[in-house]
């Protein structure tokens, strides 16, 4: 991280923390993602997997996922009509040895990787990745990256960003 991203986060933490709310966790912020899902407990069983921790809550309707590392708030909620959607979420882990470890522990738990890449060039950056898809087909992105602040939009085969010049 260079300084100034470094001097940029800590402008952003600028929150107060005199009390504790109703939950603890490890930093200032922490997002909240919420997704729609057709099988409950298939999704369960997958982000189990994904998060590599048991759902902290589940009920016949939703189910809650509250990992440490990162910190978020991870919702599933059962609707019959949920839809794939468009884009994609992502784990940026620090080693391609990670990913490895990662892609076992998913193929161990009954999930496949759709597609492995080496040194790909996406969004300004080169990576290696894994892609899979969650039981109602939202995309996965497992990735390390190799070479950050490349000076052009440089994209291959299979490149999520889909910016201009892309394809």
């Amino acid at each position: 991280m260079t300084s100034h991203q470094q001097e940029t986060y800590r402008q952003q933490e600028t929150f107060s923390s005199n009390k504790a709310e109703s939950l603890a966790f490890p930093t200032q912020l922490r997002p909240t993602v919420q997704i729609d899902v057709k099988n409950l407990d298939s999704s369960i069983k997958f982000y189990q997997a994904v998060f590599n921790r048991p759902a902290t809550e589940v009920s016949d309707s939703n189910a809650r996922f509250n990992p440490y590392n990162p910190p978020m708030d991870f919702q599933l909620i059962k609707r019959s009509n949920a839809q794939q959607r468009d884009g994609h979420f992502g784990i940026q882990l620090k080693t391609s040895e990670d990913i490895q470890r990662y892609k076992s522990r998913l193929e161990t738990a009954g999930f496949d990787v759709e597609l492995e890449e080496a040194e790909t060039a996406c969004c300004f950056s080169v990576a290696n990745k894994a892609w899979l898809n969650d039981p109602d087909g939202n995309q996965w992105e497992i990735f390390v990256v190799t070479e950050e602040n490349t000076s052009e939009v440089r994209c291959g085969d299979s490149c999520a960003c889909e910016a201009e010049g892309c394809g």
